[in-house]
């Protein structure tokens, strides 16, 4: 299976360091700009579906990219969500990190009030993964989403650690050859 990830484009949000998780989101001027030359980079691509984050700043995203492929039609999937940050979302990033600080640092298993882990996201972003895989491991598919969930899927196919973050609508192309797994293994 061929897949295109690409992150959304810059939101107001992202500008402000804002954390949003599970909160829509709006493309800001630039993101509307990234995520216009993005499109131009993969007009000329081929896929067989497309498939986005349900939140708001990944379905605008993909929009733009889809008017180059108005045969597709946009699949939306909470699985390919950000993590959910629980009580941060909506909040300044000084607030979780003030928090993380305290707890001794941010790991794959760090959880805050009210939301869920790197771990636990990860997991359910490979099952969606897996599942496309199983159906449709000879397609070429597009999938619109997010920091976390990108580096999740890329860490799994190339068995190498997280980087760090994906840049807003960057495009990162993968090769699906067998059922992802979790990476690092923990």
């Amino acid at each position: 299976m061929e897949l295109t990830v690409v992150r959304h484009g810059e939101t107001f949000e992202n500008a402000s360091d804002t954390i949003m998780g599970h909160h829509d989101g709006t493309l800001n001027e630039k993101g509307l700009e990234q995520a216009d030359k993005t499109a131009e980079k993969l007009k000329d691509k081929n896929f067989d579906q497309a498939w986005s984050s349900d939140l708001k700043r990944c379905v605008d995203t993909a929009k733009l990219i889809l008017r180059f492929h108005p045969s597709l039609k946009l699949e939306t999937n909470r699985a390919l969500r950000e993590v959910n940050y629980g009580k941060f979302q909506g909040r300044p990033g000084t607030e979780i990190r003030a928090f993380f600080d305290k707890e001794g640092g941010y790991t794959r298993t760090s959880q805050v009030p009210g939301g869920e882990t790197q771990l636990d996201m990860s997991t359910r972003v490979l099952h969606f993964v897996n599942d496309l895989f199983d159906q449709y491991s000879s397609q070429r598919i597009l999938v619109v989403s997010h920091n976390g969930p990108i580096e999740a899927i890329r860490a799994a196919v190339e068995r190498t650690p997280f980087l760090g973050d994906a840049k807003n609508a960057s495009i990162l192309q993968l090769r699906v050859t067998k059922p992802l797994e979790l990476y690092p293994i923990l």
